[in-house]
Parts: structure tokens; sequence; C-alpha cells
């Protein structure tokens, strides 16, 4: 029941996502969808209250949560939580990634600007990176491969963070470090190169198979940092996104050839 609750909440929270996992086997779902999940929950505590100190209450919750999983202390009544502990127990994932995450999110209780293009970097590493990593790893993806994985998540990550841009600023935040069309364009060229490299390095590694399922959730970043490029003005005026038809085109071609 666990897993279920899981997926049901990655199919309303983050739908893309559930659409690629949804390419895995049942035996994979089952692994995937507790990772998914618990990053929207860490997600959903930050952003859940205007009063920081709530948000630092609720992010909190979840880092004692996670320390029990590690500690041998009963886990505290929760299906996403309950659900980790499962995959963390079959995979024998670090739950590092996780607390990382949750660090992270205290970004999202602040106004505070990044002080330049690696603090962001940083950020999405901790973000995006982190889950590319972990929804890898229980697939069963090697440590030596993690290195180019993080690098496709932050890839990937910056796209979404482009896209969440005006939310962000609606919001009080200052999500870039300059939000000059010349800077946006910079750092999307940024992203497209770092893209290229971790699909090369994981080429060179032979990887693919298992693990394309966490991969194909990144099906969009290349499209996405492309339009940033060519029309940073996107990225501020909230129109950044691809058309409906070409994700799902671009999804299914990708799912039956092993692209991402």
């Amino acid at each position: 029941m666990s897993v279920a609750a899981c997926a049901d909440l990655v199919r309303q929270a983050d739908p893309d996502r559930f659409v690629t996992g949804q390419t895995a086997t049942p035996a994979a779902q089952a692994k995937l969808w507790p990772i998914y999940a618990l990053n929207i929950e860490i997600a959903r505590a930050a952003w859940a209250s205007q009063t920081p100190l709530l948000g630092q209450m609720r992010l909190q919750w979840w880092e004692d949560g996670l320390a029990e999983l590690t500690t041998g202390q009963a886990v505290r009544a929760h299906p996403v939580l309950a659900a980790v502990a499962d995959v963390v127990a079959q995979t024998g994932i670090s739950v590092g990634p996780f607390h990382a995450m949750i660090a992270a999110r205290q970004w999202d209780l602040a106004c505070d600007p990044f002080t330049d293009v690696a603090a962001l970097w940083q950020h999405l590493a901790a973000l995006y990176g982190g889950v590319m990593v972990q929804s890898a790893a229980v697939l069963g993806a090697p440590k030596p491969l993690w290195p180019a994985l993080e690098d496709l998540g932050r890839a990937m990550g910056l796209a979404q963070w482009f896209c969440a841009v005006p939310s962000l600023l609606a919001l009080g935040r200052a999500p870039l470090p300059n939000p000059s069309f010349a800077a946006i364009a910079q750092l999307a060229h940024q992203g497209l190169a770092l893209h290229r490299a971790s699909k090369r390095a994981l080429r060179a590694m032979g990887q693919g198979g298992q693990i394309h399922p966490a991969l194909l959730a990144s099906w969009q970043t290349k499209a996405l940092l492309n339009l940033a490029a060519n029309a940073p003005e996107r990225v501020m005026n909230g129109t950044l996104a691809l058309s409906e038809f070409r994700k799902r085109g671009s999804l299914w071609v990708k799912s039956i050839s092993g692209a991402y």
C-alpha cells in the first residue's frame, strides 16, 4: 500500500516523471515511486507555509525520519517514509543525498539570492542531481556512474528551474544570479554542454538498459535548454515550455529507442 500511495502522489504532483516511471517494470517502479515521492514531500515541506519557522519544522521532521532509517529506530508512520525504508533495505542506497535535498530546500525558506552561478549549480546538484543518482542507483547503477548521473540531473534541473523562474519571482525569490537575457543564454549553453558531456560519459560506460526509466526523466532537457539559449526572454515571461504534442511525441520515440 505504501508504494501505491507513492505512485499516486507522483501521478498527481509530478506527472511528467510519472509517465517516464511507467516505462519501468513493476519491480523497478516499486523502487522508483518512493524516491520520487520523497522528493515531492521534501519540496512540499519547504513550501507548505509562508512562515519560515513552520517550513523548517517540516523539513526537520523529514530529516529526523530519514535518520531513523540508519539508526535502527522504529520508522515513524508515514506511507512515503515506510516505502523509502523498504527501498533502502532492499538496495542498500545511502540516505545522504536525501539529507542534501533537505539542506538545499532551506533556500526555499529564505529570500537570499545566489551569490554566483556556481552556487546555483550546487543547488541544482543537491535537488535534481540527487534524485537522478538515487533513482538510477535503485535500478542498479554502479557507483562509477554517479558523477555522470549527477551531471545529467543538474542539466535537467536547470531546464526545470528555468521553467519555474516566473513562479519563484512571484514568491519573492531571486532564482537567478543574473537575470539578464545574455546571462540566461550563457547559463543555458552551460547546461547544454553539461547535458552532452554526461550522456557521452554514460554511453562510454555502456549504460542505458535497466536504468533507462530513470534517465528518461530528462527527456525534455535538451529541447528546453535550446529554447532558453535561443530565446532567453521566454525564461522570464513564463513561455518556456514544449507543446504537449512535442512532449509526448518525443517521449514516445525516446522510450522505444533507448534515448533520453
